[in-house]
C-alpha cells in the first residue's frame, strides 16, 4: 500500500463513461435493512487489513470501509487484499439488496463487482459513473482497481472510503478517494495509515485508534474524540477547529505543529510529550488534562479556558495566553520565556520554579500563585 504519483492522464478518457447495469432476480427473500436515516450505523466500519489477516471475514453492505488501495508496480506489502494495484473486499449479502455503486469524478481507480457463484462481473463502474443493480443473497466480491503508477516520491494517502447510504433494502454505496465527511469509525484500528490531506470533517472517532497516524494537512475539523489513541500522530498543518477530545483520549507525542485549533476542547486528555509549534489554539477548553514535558512554542492559548490541568516541565517559549482563565493548574518547572499573560486571569497556578525571564504579566490579575523558586529578571514585566 505504497504511495504514488498521481498521473490523471491515463484515466481521462473514462471520467464521462457511465455504467448502469441491471442485474434482475425473480425470486428471494423479501426482508428490508432497517436503517432509513442514511447514515452508517454504530459498529459498522472495517478496515482493508482486518480481510487480509482472516480468510472467513466478510463485508456487510451497510459498513464503512476503509481501503488503502496501492499503486500499480508499487512494492509487495503486507496487509493487502489482492495483487498489486487491486484490492478485494469480500461481501455476503444475508437478502436481496436495491444496490447502487457511485465512483466519484475525477478517481484515480474503477470498481468491478463479482459474483462468488457464477464468477460473473456483475457491474464495473469508472470514475463518475454508477451501476444499479438488484443483487440476491450470496457472498460477492468486489474489486477495486488503481489507475495510478507507482513512485517512490510521492507520499500522498491512496486511502479509499467505501461508504454507504441505506435506505430499507435500498443501498447506495459511494466510493471516494480522501474523504469521508460525517463518518463513524468508532472502535476502528486505523493506527499507523495515511491520511495526508484527507477530509474527516464532522466524524466519529470514539474508541478509534490512530496511533501513529499520518493525518498531515488532514481536515479534522468538528470531530468526536472520546477514549481516542492518537499517540505520536502527525497532525502538522492539519486543520482541527471545534473538534472535541474526550476522557480516555491520548495525544501523547503527538505533533500539531503549525495545527489550526480554534475552539477546540481536551477534558480528561492526556498529551505528554505533545510538540505544539505555531498553533493557533484560542477560544479552547483544557480541562483535568495533562500536557507535561510538553514543546509549546510560538504559538497563542488566546481567551483559552484552562482549569485543573498540569504542564509541568513544558516549554511554553513566545507563547501567547491574552485573556486566558487559568485556575487551579500546574505550570511548575515550566520554560515560559517570553510568554505573554496579559489581561489573563490565573487562580490558584502553581508556577513553583518556572522560568519567566522575559515574560509579560500586565493587566493579568494573579491570585494564589505558588512562586516558589520561580526566575525572573527585570525583563519580566509587571511581576509579581
Amino acid at each position: 500500500m505504497k504511495k504514488s504519483k498521481k498521473n490523471l492522464k491515463s484515466i481521462e478518457a473514462f471520467f464521462l463513461f457511465l455504467v448502469t447495469v441491471s442485474f434482475t432476480v425473480l425470486s428471494g427473500c423479501s426482508d428490508t435493512l432497517t436503517n432509513s436515516t442514511g447514515t452508517v450505523t454504530e459498529n459498522q466500519t472495517k478496515v482493508e487489513r482486518e480481510f487480509s489477516l482472516s480468510s472467513v471475514l466478510k463485508a456487510s453492505p451497510d459498513e464503512l470501509i476503509v481501503v488503502d488501495l496501492e499503486d500499480l508496480n508499487s512494492p509487495s506489502v503486507s496487509g493487502d487484499t489482492g495483487p498489486v494495484g487491486e484490492d478485494v473486499i469480500p461481501y455476503t449479502y444475508t437478502k436481496d439488496i436495491n444496490q447502487e455503486f457511485r465512483v466519484a469524478p475525477f478517481s484515480t481507480f474503477k470498481i468491478k463487482f463479482v459474483s462468488d457463484a457464477t464468477g460473473d462481473t456483475l457491474a464495473q463502474v469508472f470514475p463518475g459513473g454508477f451501476a444499479q443493480l438488484s443483487v440476491p443473497a450470496g457472498n460477492y466480491k468486489l474489486h477495486l482497481i488503481s489507475f495510478d503508477s507507482y513512485s517512490s516520491s510521492d507520499l500522498s494517502s491512496n486511502i479509499i472510503f467505501i461508504k454507504p447510504s441505506v435506505s430499507g433494502s435500498n443501498i447506495v454505496t459511494h466510493l471516494k478517494a480522501k474523504e469521508c465527511i460525517e463518518c463513524n469509525f468508532k472502535n476502528t484500528d486505523l493506527s499507523g495509515m495515511n491520511f495526508t490531506d484527507v477530509t474527516l470533517s464532522r466524524s466519529s472517532f470514539t474508541g478509534v485508534n490512530l496511533r501513529n497516524a499520518n493525518l498531515r494537512n488532514a481536515y479534522v475539523d468538528s470531530c468526536r474524540m472520546e477514549n481516542t489513541n492518537l499517540d505520536s500522530a502527525n497532525l502538522i498543518n492539519s486543520w482541527l477547529p471545534g473538534t472535541k477530545w474526550g476522557e480516555g483520549s491520548s495525544l501523547q507525542y503527538a505533533v500539531f505543529d503549525s495545527a489550526y485549533m480554534v475552539g477546540c476542547e481536551f477534558s480528561k486528555v492526556q498529551m505528554k510529550g505533545v510538540s505544539i509549534n505555531r498553533v493557533h489554539f484560542a477560544r479552547t477548553n483544557i480541562l483535568y488534562s495533562n500536557m507535561l514535558n510538553a514543546t509549546v512554542i510560538n504559538s497563542d492559548f488566546d481567551e483559552v479556558k484552562i482549569y485543573g490541568s498540569g504542564f509541568s516541565y513544558t516549554n511554553f517559549t513566545k507563547t501567547a495566553f491574552i485573556n486566558a482563565q487559568i485556575q487551579s493548574s500546574n505550570f511548575d518547572r515550566c520554560n515560559l520565556t517570553d510568554t505573554d499573560f496579559g489581561r489573563s486571569a490565573l487562580t490558584q497556578v502553581n508556577m513553583a520554579y518556572a522560568n519567566i525571564i522575559g515574560a509579560y504579566f500586565c493587566e493579568s490579575q494573579k491570585t494564589g500563585i505558588t512562586t516558589v523558586g520561580i526566575i525572573y529578571n527585570s525583563t519580566t514585566q509587571c511581576w509579581p
